[in-house]
């Protein structure tokens, strides 16, 4: 089991890794062809458009995972720490719930590029092969608020036997 835990704590790291490195090959690959060989790799492009929509979702689940996703703190820094707490929680369980609603989207999307063979047109990959990142993206964004979300009950039970 703590293989899987360790897998998943370093997963949406590795995939960044991974496709920075694809994307930034494939572009060093475009300019130098373009600019010394006088031609263009018309896959490089598509490459890397593929490759910063992953970037975009992964990084997503990343950031939640930290807690560095974009929000709103002016209001909950008003009041105190418990309460703050308590919004956090709050505000968890509405991103979960857009969360779900992304993963079915993305999911019938995926399921639909499959039926009807859409490919991609540089590269002529299934298109659903690129689609099926953001519901396995979103997720993982899932899966890191539900772990935030069980932090964010551990500090505020913390808080409230301190206050007691």
């Amino acid at each position: 089991m703590s293989g899987l835990l360790k897998f998943m704590g370093y997963f949406e790291k590795t995939l960044v890794v991974c496709v920075t490195s694809v994307m930034a090959i494939a572009l060093f690959l475009q300019v130098t062809s373009r600019y010394v060989f006088n031609f263009s790799i018309t896959w490089a492009e598509e490459i890397s458009l593929f490759g910063m929509i992953w970037l975009a979702y992964f990084g997503s689940a990343m950031a939640v995972t930290q807690r560095k996703h974009i929000r709103i703190t002016l209001i909950p820094d008003m009041f105190s720490l418990k309460v703050q707490k308590a919004l956090d929680i709050i505000n968890n369980f509405v991103f979960m719930a857009i969360m779900c609603l992304l993963i079915y989207g993305t999911y019938n999307m995926t399921v639909l590029a499959y039926e009807t063979g859409q490919v991609a047109a540089a590269t002529r990959l299934p298109r659903w092969i690129v689609i099926c990142g953001l519901p396995v993206a979103f997720s993982f964004n899932l899966i890191r608020l539900i772990q935030d979300t069980h932090r964010c009950f551990g500090e505020y039970a913390a808080l409230s036997r301190t206050a007691a």
